[in-house]
């Protein structure tokens, strides 16, 4: 799972439009971020329709474009379509142009910028953090980690399925009954319905009565007969202690408030978590 931040850029010189983007996107790389960046150097009807579905982050736009489209009537469309995405207007003649401009017009809700890079990115740095605040707070990380998580889990299905069904009808039917009768001793809650499937199990009932551990002992198992798998082994090794241990844990932490700082709290019993530790 990647978090995504997108951004429309009106800039109709390219040399400087690169120049550019490849800090914002190390800045966005940094947040956990991967920069998605739509260039357009003129202004066609079809934007604002490509705007109003409101999978942009971010609308970037020069004053002076190709022609005679001008960045303000674009801003001007877009506010009085109630379009209400954050905006950095700028221009090579300075940030005070076209913040005139904006006043002049009476148009809300723009940040306004210098072309000069440190001034651009300076401000294009403090809007972007002000847009994903909320996905930075800490609540927020953990939901996106149990995501990811259950990507994994689904993922570790298929590895499993396509796994055995690279086998004979017998190596398959051999295989199920192993991993059917390896964790019906340590399964609880789930026992009596592990107990009710038909020996040997079908692969695909049995995975959806599996937890995350028991799919990646399955993979493990596996490994050992398929050349495939064998090249990830490493990978496959450290996956409980990187992905499941901390899965586990973040399932059942509150956010507590420490030092004046946010902190996830299990029990009295269970140190706290930082939030690097996840990274």
């Amino acid at each position: 799972m990647k978090l995504l931040y997108n951004i429309l850029w009106f800039e109709d010189e390219k040399e400087w439009y690169e120049s550019i983007v490849g800090y914002i996107e190390n800045f966005l790389k940094e947040k956990g971020f991967k920069l998605l960046a739509n260039r357009y150097d003129t202004i066609g009807d079809d934007i604002f329709v490509e705007i109003s579905t409101g999978k942009f982050d971010l609308v970037i736009v020069d004053h002076k474009l190709i022609g005679d489209n001008s960045g303000e009537t674009l801003i001007e469309k877009l506010r009085e379509d109630k379009i209400y995405t954050n905006i950095i207007f700028y221009s090579q003649y300075g940030e005070k142009q076209v913040r005139d401009i904006i006043k002049t017009k009476g148009i809300d809700g723009v940040f306004c910028a210098d072309r000069d890079r440190d001034n651009f990115l300076d401000k294009v740095f403090k809007v972007i953090k002000n847009t994903i605040i909320k996905v930075e707070d800490i609540n927020n990380i953990r939901g996106l980690f149990m995501a990811c998580t259950g990507e994994l889990d689904m993922l570790m299905d298929k590895i499993v399925e396509k796994t055995v069904s690279d086998l004979s009808e017998a190596q398959q039917n051999n295989c199920c009954s192993k991993i059917h009768s390896k964790f019906l001793k340590s399964l609880h809650d789930r026992m009596l319905k592990l107990k009710g499937l038909e020996k040997p199990a079908n692969i695909r009932n049995l995975l959806e009565l599996l937890e995350s551990i028991h799919k990646w002992r399955a993979i493990k198992r596996l490994c050992s007969s398929n050349i495939i798998l064998k090249k990830y082994k490493t990978e496959i090794d450290s996956y409980e202690e990187k992905i499941i241990k901390k899965r586990n844990l973040l399932a059942h932490v509150v956010e507590v408030n420490e030092n004046h700082k946010p902190v996830l709290r299990s029990t009295p019993y269970i140190p706290h978590m930082q939030l690097g530790e996840f990274e």
